[in-house]
């Protein structure tokens, strides 16, 4: 049942990129279809019913707000906008006024919630700069929930707040080192790895933009702001990686992996703490990973069970409810024993 649950975000990927490659080269490829206005219909309704309704089926049933559907049928209607040829569009006036009424809503909403932030600056900032964590991304959270009412918009520019930070300002920073921080990348080949990926999108972004530019320039142009994007993130995670390491406090055990997760969990709701033993597939949906992606996927050290299901904190908003969490600190032993003592002790 949980396998059932767990979104299918591989499956929704493969399926967008069948339904508009195909919808994108029947329009590229010569006499591949006799071109009509009912074949713009049919790759219309390809685009603002059939993807919305996998990412429903695939994505958002049963684990997201219906509200999501509503981003998705609006991307829709920007892919058609972008894959079928203006003069099959022509028809279709209408429809621009939508994408550029939805497209103004969002930015209109992100706008509102920007100007809120800049009037609260000085209270947020106050806020900031009070707390001792040792990760950007839980104070500046933190601040900004106790000015502003929580939403969705507000966690993804939360989200993006983070992701400039570590990309742009965080050079200067060295960690920090003390008995209740424990580093997580220095064994691994975290580093390295995502070293890799960020070259390989250096190379595919230049290639694929000159290769894509004289089919679709708009198209091309937004691929490479996706990619660059892509390289910020990456660039982001080895910083997130290297100054936001696992801390544990008189009360709180934090754990940050990246900018992608964090799951801070009171110690009173620790079951019990125990070296990894074997394999728990059967319950993977449940498992807080707390390791980072490296070339060789490694088996944890240590397992944290806890009393309850808590909530872990995935990028821009997303929730994951856990009841235990797997890790692989530098200093397993450390770790493991400072962890034991505290739970001892309270």
């Amino acid at each position: 049942m949980n396998a059932l649950n767990k979104p299918r975000w591989g499956w929704m990927i493969f399926l967008s990129a069948i339904i508009l490659g195909s919808n994108a080269l029947i329009y590229r490829i010569p006499d591949f279809v006799e071109m009509t206005p009912e074949a713009a219909i049919g790759s219309l309704f390809d685009c603002i019913l059939i993807l919305p309704l996998a990412a429903y089926l695939l994505i958002i049933r049963k684990r997201y707000s219906l509200r999501w559907i509503v981003p998705v049928i609006i991307a829709g209607l920007a892919a058609s906008w972008l894959i079928i040829p203006m003069e099959y569009m022509n028809q279709f006036t209408y429809l621009k006024y939508s994408v550029t009424g939805g497209m103004a809503v969002l930015i209109g909403a992100e706008v509102f919630i920007l100007i809120k932030l800049v009037l609260k600056a000085a209270a947020i900032l106050k806020d900031f700069k009070s707390q001792n964590s040792t990760s950007f991304f839980d104070r500046f959270e933190q601040a900004v929930s106790r000015q502003i009412k929580t939403s969705r918009l507000l966690a993804i520019l939360t989200s993006e707040a983070a992701l400039i930070y570590y990309s742009f300002f965080s050079w200067k920073k060295k960690p920090e080192q003390a008995p209740n921080i424990f580093t997580f990348h220095k064994n691994t080949s975290v580093i390295a790895f995502n070293i890799m990926l960020i070259h390989a999108l250096l190379i595919e972004s230049i290639g694929f933009h000159v290769l894509l530019h004289s089919w679709n320039p708009v198209l091309s142009w937004i691929l490479l702001i996706l990619n660059i994007y892509t390289i910020l993130l990456f660039i982001a995670e080895i910083q997130a990686f290297r100054l936001s390491p696992f801390v544990m406090t008189d009360q709180e055990l934090h754990l940050q992996v990246g900018v992608m997760k964090r799951l801070t969990v009171k110690l009173k709701d620790i079951q019990a703490v125990s070296y990894y033993q074997k394999p728990e597939a059967a319950e993977d949906s449940q498992v807080f990973n707390g390791m980072p992606k490296e070339f060789a996927e490694e088996d944890p050290a240590i397992v944290i069970e806890f009393t309850h299901p808590v909530e872990a904190k995935l990028l821009y908003g997303f929730t994951k409810k856990v009841t235990k969490a797997h890790v692989r600190p530098d200093e397993p032993q450390l770790l493991y024993e400072a962890l034991t003592r505290k739970l001892e002790s309270n």
